[in-house]
């Protein structure tokens, strides 16, 4: 998903019968695809499994805040690749545990012990210096800029805030199965971006764009449908273990990409 993420953003696509070559920029159209690939995907298994589904109390704008949150760091993490390369933004991934724990802590209240503290410290600490030593580092260089630094701060607080308030879902009786999560969160989500992509009128064009240029569209649907994929077992993840378990399981994800 990354290689994906990074071939779209830094490097450009041939128009069909033509040796012209344009660059894609709009991060938030792939958003939109992402999302609305994984309310398919949601949907289908919905249609599987409906006979094992709680029944759906919880009003549905609960599912907006996450929504917001989810986009936004999405958002964040895309448009950052314009700004650092892919290993800067690798390694500012390792520090998820730590701010994950504090996100915690702030929104739920979660108390964790100085040597849980410690831990997650010492996880992102080594993860980084291990990433910083490895070979793709070294050969494409550590980039980055003020942009692309508050960018990927950006993703790092809306992220953990996405996971912990999930949990929080989660938590709250009577039960929301995370099928059910996932489909509102990705529904408000599409929403939001399209209505955002339609004032802003790029909507129309970006389509036009995977239109006329060779093997976008083919490299779009692929990241978003990897992405929803993904979405199944995140949910998951969140609604047995727990946020921490995830972001750790995320930086071990990273170190294993390098």
């Amino acid at each position: 998903m990354g290689f994906l993420q990074e071939r779209i953003i830094t490097r450009g696509y041939t128009v069909h019968n033509s040796l012209v070559v344009d660059q894609f920029g709009d991060a938030q159209f792939l958003v939109f695809c992402n999302r609305v690939v994984a309310i398919f995907v949601c949907a289908i298994v919905l249609m599987i499994t409906w006979r094992r589904q709680p029944p759906h109390v919880q009003p549905l704008y609960v599912h907006s805040y996450t929504s917001i949150s989810n986009t936004m760091s999405t958002w964040c993490q895309y448009e950052a690749l314009k700004y650092v390369s892919f290993p800067t933004q690798t390694i500012c991934k390792t520090s998820k545990v730590v701010v994950t724990m504090l996100m915690g802590l702030i929104l739920r209240g979660q108390r964790y012990s100085w040597q849980e503290w410690s831990c997650g410290g010492a996880v992102g600490l080594g993860a980084s210096l291990f990433l910083l030593s490895s070979g793709r580092s070294r050969a494409e260089g550590v980039v980055t800029s003020i942009s692309g630094m508050l960018l990927m701060i950006g993703y790092l607080l809306f992220d953990s805030y996405t996971l912990n308030y999930q949990k929080k879902l989660f938590d709250k009786k009577p039960k929301i199965s995370k099928y059910q999560m996932m489909m509102g969160v990705n529904v408000f989500s599409a929403i939001l971006c399209a209505v955002s992509l339609i004032e802003q009128g790029t909507l129309f064009s970006s389509i036009e764009f995977a239109l006329h240029h060779e093997n976008f569209a083919r490299d779009a649907f692929f990241l978003s449908l990897s992405g929803a994929t993904g979405q199944l077992f995140i949910y998951s993840t969140i609604e047995k273990f727990g946020p921490i378990v995830f972001a750790v399981m995320m930086t071990i994800r990273q170190i294993n990409k390098s």
